[in-house]
């Protein structure tokens, strides 16, 4: 978001062998059918109605009442070796999604970002507002800076737990901390030196 705009992002994510152009060089039936996902998820948020049931759904703050809504489309697709070095496959590639709300990127693109080092993988819960935790990176850390967000997700010590790239040591470390956070956050008296969950 920024001051006046919030962003929902739909990214769709093929597999990374699927090619994009045939022998011909017209897109293939499986690239169609991605791109047809977006059309799909732009014809959906389009509907105020929706729009609303997003925002109920999942939960989202108040601000995004008071900010304009721009959803951006994100298609993950193929490799950069299909048409890397081919002047017009690169030419008939970057014109198969013009419209200004709408992102082809390759497998290639993708890379670890230290600023999301401790994002974690969740599914809507059964309670709007709520999450369910299905996976946390082995970078991830629990503080002041993400106590807000832990306070919203459940199943959060098993995602922990799952992780085996993070040692056990650490990983019991982590869960002995996630209920010290939710209860630093909830009590609302967010200073550091003395709070009603301090051990």
């Amino acid at each position: 978001m920024d001051s006046c705009t919030w962003y929902p992002t739909f990214v769709e994510i093929e597999a990374p062998n699927k090619l994009l152009f045939t022998k011909s060089g017209t897109p293939t039936a499986m690239f169609s059918q991605a791109r047809n996902q977006l059309a799909q998820w732009r014809t959906w948020i389009n509907e105020p109605e929706n729009q609303q049931i997003l925002k109920a759904r999942c939960g989202l703050p108040e601000y995004c009442n008071h900010r304009q809504m721009q959803p951006h489309f994100i298609l993950v697709y193929g490799r950069r070796s299909e048409f890397e070095g081919n002047g017009m496959l690169t030419k008939l590639r970057a014109s198969q999604m013009t419209a200004s709300d709408e992102e082809l990127i390759s497998f290639d693109r993708l890379s670890a970002d230290r600023g999301n080092d401790i994002l974690t993988c969740v599914r809507m819960g059964s309670v709007p507002g709520r999450y369910r935790a299905i996976g946390v990176p082995p970078t991830f850390t629990v503080g002041a800076n993400n106590a807000d967000i832990l306070s919203l997700v459940d199943n959060l010590e098993d995602a922990v737990n799952n992780e085996h790239r993070i040692s056990k040591e650490r990983r019991k470390f982590l869960c002995q901390r996630l209920p010290y956070w939710r209860c630093w956050h909830q009590s609302r008296r967010l200073g550091l030196i003395s709070h009603p969950c301090q051990e």
